[in-house]
């Protein structure tokens, strides 16, 4: 079975700079690039990467990961995918801990984080934050990532609706991020893909600005990964493009 996938991140209708990263790793050639296509038996890593912190220190964060996330794949011989995936963040996460250390005015910068690495016929993902990742399967859009914010668990407890959320003052506000901890604990999941699988991974930039059933509705539409991406790109920022808009697209065939 093979992966093809294409990333993409735009600065949005309102940011002054974008604060989004993102990364496509052949762990076989772990350089970074903004497509692959590639056996899934030799693994693929996907990642989007959002900054924050304010002050253009959410650029240097997201920057930070990047390269270290690069790094680390760099030198690191895939044995266990669910935990490498996992490890790569926690690696991440004590990296940018020391950079903070060694520069205090950094401190309260840092990024979420959400990574998925296929290999073979298992995607393992990993997740700090709320960047998400979906799966598009027979024409469904699934969520198979858990946004780890504070309205998202008002939502999940029924104190609020789904209505109020959208709206919720706090709804950007993360209960997880890779810099202002010391300790991280990703959330995780695997499970199996199968030829004409589609993956997505986003930044809050798209699903803030766009609904679960329109995004469905261009991943079914628009059968070429490029297009499909530059489709999701274009709906964000037509629709207010109120924040940095990173999408990864991946086809399995």
């Amino acid at each position: 079975m093979r992966i093809r996938a294409c990333a993409l991140t735009d600065q949005g209708k309102v940011r002054s700079s974008n604060e989004d990263r993102f990364l496509l790793i052949d762990t076989t050639n772990p350089v970074a690039t903004n497509i692959i296509d590639l056996d899934t038996a030799n693994g693929a890593y996907m990642t989007v990467i959002d900054g924050m912190g304010g002050m253009g220190f959410g650029d240097i964060a997201a920057e930070t990961i990047a390269t270290r996330l690069e790094f680390f794949f760099q030198r690191l011989e895939i044995i266990n995918p669910q935990a490498d995936v996992i490890e790569s963040l926690i690696n991440a996460n004590d990296y940018l801990r020391v950079v903070i250390e060694k520069n205090p005015v950094y401190e309260g910068m840092g990024a979420v984080v959400t990574a998925c690495l296929v290999k073979g016929e298992k995607a393992c993902v990993a997740q700090i934050g709320d960047s998400r990742l979906y799966l598009f399967r027979d024409n469904v859009l699934k969520q198979i990532t858990k946004d780890q914010n504070f309205v998202a668990e008002l939502l999940e407890s029924g104190l609020i609706t789904r209505a109020e959320a959208l709206v919720h003052p706090n709804k950007n506000q993360v209960t997880q991020a890779i810099g202002p901890q010391d300790q991280i604990t990703p959330v995780n999941t695997e499970f199996t893909v199968k030829q004409r699988d589609r993956l997505l991974l986003c930044s809050d930039g798209l699903y803030g600005m766009v609904s679960d059933e329109s995004i469905g509705q261009i991943l079914k539409e628009k059968s070429n990964m490029e297009e499909c991406a530059k489709e999701l790109l274009e709906i964000a920022n037509e629709s207010g493009g109120g924040d940095n808009i990173t999408v990864v697209v991946a086809d399995l065939s």
